[in-house]
């Protein structure tokens, strides 16, 4: 499957082929839409969306998606506008009811040059989208639903450069005060997300007159007075009543406690608050809270992860767990009510469903949920009135309900994330107000306790009806230098299975919590599917009576490590067997826990005859350890000392498979199971894995050149660098 990164950089390459077209419509409008769909890693065919093979009163579809899409396609000369009518009655003409083919859900007009996309059931009156050609990089996601069934199509500007460009701004301020030691870190870190939500409340008009920006002017000539002036904004926005302020203080309004319960006081350089009055000119309506949240985590993190990376979880990555485990579900349900009280009993319940990520991080994934429970709080709405008019029926009288922000809980192992996760939902909450309608007032702040630290694999988690996330993976053999001993010794006494890629414990945690019918969807390395891994986690899942409904078998991961992970939703004990499942975007008869296509028949079988015959082999744990070919072959080459005992060429599984002589393309130093005295014998090599080794693991990694190329440290095998 297609991840965001590679469909974003797969229609820059379209939108470059296609950008000059002048041609017909009939000559290339197939070339240009099997090509669009490849972008997104779906296969038209498989799909099931075919070229004019259904004929209308209007004529015959450009193409045709039974139930979910219809494309018109007109020459570039044309107007979109030409199509109008036309798409108007394909969309009308596309049910039918004996075969219970739906009405397709989404219509897109397109003329090689702009895109509308249209959703007439919802939406009839405008285009839910529109946009150039240029733009469709930016704005893939409201044609994700070309990559499967698994995706929904997301209309929401995203605006991704400007928020890349806001939080480049706030992180050059977080590291110039780190840099200077202007504070502790946690006040540091405070007084970032302070001015963070200051900026964006005076843009929401949730702070009258801008007292944020003025006071960033004021002291624009006085830096020294920072601290004091901008520390006292902090501490009144935590002030309740009508303390009847004036001046530039005049439109501040009580926030709340969590927010500012600790304001922040910090003394800014001139610099620093030059850049603070640039950030502060951004429209800060237009920054995406999830891109903003997750960029920003890399900036307030731990040191592993401080820098600030280019690198997001995409929502057409996020969708692929929200929409099956949350959006398809409740969709059906609003499709199969049939009266106004059955609906408005479904918004009721609606608006008790509690969403939990117990790997929320800076609360991305909870903010996709929370945004399309929002959309489907909308459409019951709609669906109430709809069943009014067609039924008769009274409608209801009064106020509806909304959903609540209290229904999204959290857990997370950092407190800069919860406090991140945080500040990103309350920004979704007041964007969601301006998109979907009233829902509680935007201040003071909703209580976000229920997002919380804590180690998630040790604490008790919260009653929920659903479990989405993207939990932590270290691979079996990292995850003691990751942890260290004391922890893997809990985690293989508490969960009984050994130690296992860290994922597969959330895994088996979100198995054990679920009761009869709820559902889950949570992204693991691929090892989930494969051998000691899958018996841990997925066949686990499936023992205890879950039954997979949707999955990615594999797909790139965005971030440094290069990852390739699967994406899997299952349903628990469901009471019938699930209609629809879905694999790699493509409609299968069932999922198996090695997810591919059909039922589970076979368990893996031990190869006796292999036995004392394979291993798997050096597994270096460290960079540092591998040498390139010219400083392998100079360290042979020392007249001094031989080092060919610890500097040695291996064999990786990609050199056996893919190299016509089966030569090793790597070299690295293998220590074996010298101690630090006998491996002190070759000077260069030893200073090498001190300089590369021991500054970027932590000590248990650092300790492991006791043993074979880096591999994990037993008892005993001790290499003290101190």
């Amino acid at each position: 499957m297609a991840s965001g990164e590679e469909i974003q950089q797969a229609l820059r390459e379209f939108v470059a082929t296609w950008v000059g077209y002048t041609g017909t419509e009939k000559s290339e409008a197939q070339t240009f839409l099997n090509q669009l769909f490849a972008c997104y890693g779906g296969d038209r065919r498989a799909l099931g969306a075919k070229f004019e093979d259904f004929r209308t009163s209007a004529g015959f579809m450009d193409l045709h998606w039974p139930g979910r899409c219809i494309v018109e396609m007109k020459a570039p000369s044309r107007e979109l506008s030409v199509a109008q009518r036309q798409v108007e009655r394909y969309w009308r003409e596309s049910s039918d009811l004996e075969a219970g083919i739906k009405a397709a859900r989404y219509v897109v007009i397109c003329n090689f040059r702009q895109f509308e996309i249209w959703e007439p059931g919802s939406y009839p009156n405008r285009p839910v989208a529109s946009f150039d050609l240029a733009d469709l990089p930016d704005r893939y996601d409201a044609l994700g639903f070309l990559a499967g069934p698994h995706v929904e199509a997301s209309f929401t500007e995203h605006y991704r450069k400007l928020t890349q460009d806001a939080v480049s701004i706030v992180a050059q301020v977080y590291h110039s005060l780190g840099d200077r030691s202007a504070g502790p870190v946690d006040e540091i870190q405070r007084f970032v997300l302070q001015s963070v939500w200051c900026m964006f409340a005076e843009d929401l008009a949730m702070l009258d007159g801008y007292p944020f920006g003025a006071t960033l002017h004021e002291v624009r000539s006085q830096p020294e007075r920072s601290a004091p002036e901008i520390g006292s904004l902090f501490r009144v926005l935590n002030l309740k009543g009508d303390h009847r302020r004036t001046g530039r203080l005049a439109g501040t309004r009580y926030v709340n406690g969590e927010l500012f319960a600790n304001p922040a006081e910090v003394e800014l350089t001139s610099e620093e608050i030059e850049l603070l009055i640039r950030a502060n000119e951004f429209d800060w309506r237009m920054v995406n809270p999830t891109i903003f949240g997750a960029l920003l985590e890399g900036v307030l993190g731990t040191a592993r992860r401080r820098e600030l990376g280019a690198h997001y979880t995409h929502e057409v990555d996020i969708m692929k767990i929200v929409t099956p485990t949350i959006i398809r579900p409740w969709r059906e349900r609003i499709d199969a009510a049939t009266t106004p009280a059955e609906a408005q009993a479904l918004l009721e319940e609606l608006c008790r469903f509690r969403v939990l990520d117990p790997a929320c991080g800076c609360g991305n994934f909870l903010y996709v949920a929370y945004r399309a429970l929002r959309g489907l709080e909308h459409a019951l709405k709609q669906r109430i009135r709809t069943l009014a008019e067609e039924t008769g029926l009274p409608a209801p009288t009064g106020a509806l309900p909304y959903y609540p922000l209290a229904n999204v809980q959290g857990i997370d192992i950092e407190r800069s994330a919860v406090h991140i996760a945080r500040v990103t939902l309350w920004m979704g909450h007041r964007q969601m107000i301006d998109m979907f309608g009233e829902a509680e007032p935007p201040l003071p702040l909703q209580d976000l306790s229920a997002i919380r630290q804590d180690d998630a694999l040790r604490t008790s988690w919260p009653e929920t009806d659903c479990i989405i996330g993207n939990p932590p993976f270290f691979g079996a053999s990292h995850v003691r230098s990751a942890v260290g001993d004391i922890y893997v010794d809990w985690l293989k006494r508490q969960f009984g299975v050994g130690i296992k890629d860290l994922c597969t414990y959330w895994f088996r945690r979100a198995s054990d919590h679920l009761k009869p019918g709820q559902r889950a969807g949570l992204v693991g390395t691929n090892s989930i599917s494969q051998n000691l891994g899958r018996s841990a986690s997925l066949q686990y899942v499936v023992d205890q009576g879950g039954v997979i409904t949707d999955a990615v078998s594999s797909q790139k991961w965005p971030g440094q490590a290069k990852v390739h992970v699967s994406i899997v939703n299952w349903v628990d004990e469901p009471t019938s067997m699930p209609e629809q499942h879905v694999l790699d975007g493509l409609p299968v008869s069932g999922i198996t826990t090695s997810l591919t296509a059909g039922a589970d028949g076979w368990t893996p079988q031990v190869l006796s005859a292999n036995k004392g015959r394979c291993f798997e082999g050096p597994s270096p744990k460290a960079k540092g350890f591998l040498l390139s070919e010219d400083l392998a072959n100079d360290l042979l080459d020392d007249k001094q000392v031989d080092y060919r005992p610890v500097v040695r060429p291996y064999l990786t599984a990609k050199d056996i498979t893919d190299h016509p002589h089966q030569a090793p393309s790597r070299w690295t130093i293998d220590f074996g199971l010298r101690p630090l005295e006998e491996a002190s014998r070759f000077p260069r090599a030893i200073e090498i894995a001190k300089r590369l080794v021991k500054p970027n693991g932590s000590r248990t990694v650092a300790r492991s050149i006791a043993r074979s190329g880096g591999s994990s440290p037993s008892r005993g095998q001790q290499c003290d660098w101190r």
